[in-house]
């Protein structure tokens, strides 16, 4: 592991504390000028 990876996992916790999770999920809001621009299907 590299030391910028150790030392923000350390901030957040530690290894222990990640490889307790399966996994993470997320949901993104899209809309704006940006994903216009991108040619990207906007949310209603």
């Amino acid at each position: 592991m590299n030391e910028l990876l150790a030392m923000i996992l350390d901030a957040h916790g530690g290894p222990e504390r990640w490889r307790a999770h399966e996994k993470v999920q997320a949901m993104i809001v899209t809309g704006g000028g940006f994903f216009a621009l991108k040619g990207l299907i906007q949310d209603p």
